[in-house]
């Protein structure tokens, strides 16, 4: 008697990934084909295999801090030709983006995508956003971007790293230093300021290791060492903002060091403009790269903004929960996920080093 037996194998493709291929697949082959107009190097912060699947050309992947890009060069005496970014800001968005929980100055990326700013010594070649979905798996559409930028000018990327006298963080031309824990840009009493916003918190949630600073700007030192720095800044609200310099740069820093790394605290009894000079203690400030961190003892929900105008305006435009393509909130909840009211602590002007 002879007995057969049938296996019977059904696909049931996982969800998860469909949701992932969204993240990383670009809205168009003109990432391809602009790709392939070059053969030098890339970094990239995308699928490690797109690059050289899409173009043929070498790739390596972005740092975790925007600014390390330019450290290539002199370090490893490698050059960037081109820098590929695939929808960044979707890559680190709870609750779906695969690097929420990586670095919080991966959100540098999504900053440079999301404004086009300028990366000093590169120039933007291509760039195209939208909305991309995946309905044969019930996957949303999501807000997604595709930029590259090319190397077009050597002395402007090696200036990039020389002791800046003073970072006009209101301004475009700024956001490269402009880390992580930061929004919009707005303008008060007509000078530009970039919100100090809860975004990172909402990235970290959970057991620690956990960043400790809200936002931090980063910056390189080389030829000079600072002895002093003035912030200024439009205290939201009152409270007390604790600033850092240097804490978690390489690593998550144990608490009990974080008090060596204070440098300063700046408290408001009432909204308004502040400029506060701080020392900068021998021995934390270091030639290469360096950050000045930020923790906000209070936040204030946008709908509760004195500042009074267009900026208030501006905050409630970006508290929006519900997703849409004009006026999305820096980070919003693209995936239909209430995310809780937009919270702001400050609204930085500037940083101003003394020698």
């Amino acid at each position: 008697m002879l007995a057969g037996l049938v296996i019977a194998v059904a696909y049931a493709p996982a969800v998860e990934l469909k949701s992932d291929a969204v993240n990383y697949f670009p809205l168009s082959d003109r990432v391809g084909a602009t790709l392939r107009q070059r053969s030098g190097l890339v970094s990239s912060l995308a699928l490690q295999s797109e690059v050289a699947w899409l173009s043929g050309r070498k790739q390596i992947p972005v740092p975790e801090n925007p600014l390390l890009l330019y450290r290539y060069q002199p370090d490893f005496h490698v050059e960037i030709e081109d820098i590929y970014l695939e929808s960044a800001e979707a890559m680190v968005t709870p609750p779906l983006g695969p690097f929420t929980k990586f670095m919080p100055t991966l959100e540098g990326y999504a900053r440079l995508e999301r404004y086009q700013a300028p990366l000093p010594g590169f120039q933007i070649v291509f760039h195209e956003d939208g909305l991309l979905g995946y309905p044969k798996y019930k996957v949303l559409p999501r807000r997604k971007a595709s930029t590259i930028y090319r190397l077009s000018d050597r002395d402007a990327r090696d200036a990039e790293m020389k002791s800046p006298d003073r970072l006009d963080l209101g301004e475009l031309a700024a956001a490269v230093d402009v880390s992580h824990g930061f929004g919009g840009y707005y303008e008060i009493d007509g000078r530009r300021v970039v919100a100090q916003t809860d975004v990172t918190r909402l990235r970290y949630t959970g057991k620690p290791p956990l960043p400790y600073e809200d936002g931090a700007i980063s910056f390189f030192l080389t030829d000079r060492m600072p002895r002093q720095v003035t912030v200024s800044l439009y205290v939201a609200q009152p409270g007390t903002l604790h600033l850092y310099w240097n804490l978690d740069l390489d690593a998550y820093d144990a608490p009990s060091d974080r008090g060596h790394h204070e440098i300063g605290a700046i408290t408001a009894d009432a909204p308004g403009w502040r400029s506060v000079t701080l020392d900068v203690p021998a021995g934390l400030a270091r030639a290469g790269l360096n950050k000045l961190g930020v923790r906000a003892g209070t936040y204030m929900k946008a709908t509760s903004c004195l500042a009074g105008g267009e900026v208030c305006a501006g905050l409630v435009r970006e508290s929006a929960v519900q997703w849409s393509a004009t006026a999305p909130r820096y980070f919003a909840s693209i995936y239909a996920v209430d995310v809780g009211p937009f919270q702001v602590s400050s609204l930085w002007e500037s940083i101003t080093f003394v020698y």
